[in-house]
């Protein structure tokens, strides 16, 4: 249905498929109102996330100016059926960048990034690996997963599931070795945001102190702890959203 009604979006929302290894990237590019080149967001979703669900942050983005291409990856959306949840999500995103950057719509020195919850982990790490990458936001994000068995029991399920293990130990097992950023942390070094809400059931304020301790080599890093959010904000949507958003055009569009 999406997709039937991409061309008739405000903005028109173009699909590209980047083919990679032995699948393909499917992703949606849209241009705001005006001549390009434009400065442009990359957007990665979180766990079982698709590419669709960026639709109303895409419009903050154009508002602003600003391009957006969201795509799926790893265990996402239509990628799930072909390659499973993966801690090396920043190969999918440079192939991503290297085909967007290419596009004469897109300014190829204004790219930022954005990823939501499991998302967020992805931002930071494609982010400290390619430069290309201006600006980085982190919209409720986490630095390992030693929290994992405080998860609520559906989300410790759906992290399981997507990375293509029915056993429960199995999985974690999985996820605690192969989820770490604290090795890549120290590369973060552009412009990035990091949005926690200190009531977040899924990545708790531990996660946080590890993300702080971590970026404190980064003097251009702000951690934006609410005390009143929930996971990634999300009952404070309206506050920070289009923070978020402001954030990006404010250090893509200098």
């Amino acid at each position: 249905m999406y997709k039937r009604a991409a061309p008739h979006l405000v903005a028109p929302a173009e699909r590209v498929e980047i083919p990679f290894e032995s699948t393909m990237i499917p992703g949606y590019l849209r241009l705001p109102a005006g001549l390009g080149p434009h400065p442009c967001a990359v957007l990665i979703g979180g766990l079982e996330s698709t590419k669709e669900e960026s639709y109303h942050f895409e419009a903050l983005c154009h508002r602003r100016g600003l391009a957006t291409f969201a795509f799926d990856g790893p265990g996402q959306g239509e990628m799930y059926f072909d390659v499973k949840l993966c801690a090396d999500f920043h190969r999918y995103t440079k192939a991503v960048l290297d085909t967007i950057s290419a596009r004469p719509e897109v300014d190829s020195d204004r790219i930022g990034v954005l990823g939501r919850s499991l998302g967020g982990y992805y931002a930071m790490q494609s982010a400290a690996v390619d430069k290309r990458l201006k600006t980085c936001v982190a919209w409720g994000g986490f630095m390992d997963m030693s929290d994992f068995d405080g998860m609520p029991p559906h989300t410790r399920g759906g992290f399981v599931y997507v990375s293509g293990f029915e056993d429960l130990d199995e999985g974690r097992a999985y996820l605690q070795e192969t989820f770490d950023l604290s090795q890549t942390i120290g590369d973060l070094t552009c412009p990035t945001l990091l949005i926690q809400g200190i009531h977040d059931p899924i990545f708790p304020p531990h996660q946080t102190e590890l993300l702080q301790a971590g970026l404190a080599h980064n003097d251009q890093a702000e951690i934006v702890v609410e005390p009143d959010g929930d996971h990634c904000c999300h009952n404070m949507g309206p506050v920070v959203r289009p923070r978020m958003a402001d954030y990006l055009a404010r250090n893509l569009r200098e």
